[in-house]
């Protein structure tokens, strides 16, 4: 039991350092395209507080537009994981084709000879996989932005509407009296 152990451990260390491996060839990839929206998010996230609506709006543009051109960017590594699949069967058809032996050991030369085929066609994936959860996020925090403009507007309409009523009296105070 202890050797089966040992080679459980061994092999989920192999996955986990091509998965590191590969996981660090796709942020790479990745982040060339979205470091701009993580620019954004990063400021919305430092100053949410402190952005004025224009500012708001400003964010919510440029989001749209990057996710504009990431959607695009994201349709076309799905054809390239699609792409690199037909190299794999391809380089697996001719290898099984040279190889000698009987249909089990042509079979194995075969799956032997595209590994690095495999592992592209898992890259784009997974690249096409971060730009797609990249592209939610970017949705996602247009909408909550869209949400905090609608509140602050429906916020300055009551302060509003309370202070056209004829009563100057503070709206933030009197608001707070509620719960007596």
């Amino acid at each position: 039991m202890a050797i089966l152990k040992e080679h459980i451990i061994e092999a989920m260390n192999t996955v986990y350092d091509i998965y590191d491996d590969m996981n660090s060839l796709a942020k790479d990839i990745v982040k060339e395209y979205t470091s701009s929206i993580d620019i954004l998010v990063k400021q919305v996230k430092n100053d949410i507080n402190n952005l004025t609506n224009e500012d708001i709006r400003r964010i919510e543009l440029k989001l749209s537009l990057l996710a504009y051109d990431l959607g695009e960017l994201k349709d076309k590594t799905n054809i390239a994981a699609e792409i690199a699949e037909i190299v794999q069967d391809e380089a697996q058809a001719n290898a099984w084709n040279t190889a000698e032996g009987n249909n089990e050991q042509r079979k194995n030369v075969a799956l032997l000879a595209v590994n690095k085929e495999k592992v592209v066609s898992k890259l784009y994936k997974l690249v096409a996989s971060q730009i797609k959860t990249k592209l939610d996020e970017a949705h996602r925090i247009v909408d909550t932005l869209k949400s905090i403009l609608i509140s602050r507007a429906s916020d300055k309409k009551l302060t509003d509407n309370y202070e056209n009523s004829g009563n100057n009296t503070d709206y933030e105070s009197t608001n707070n009296d509620i719960t007596e």
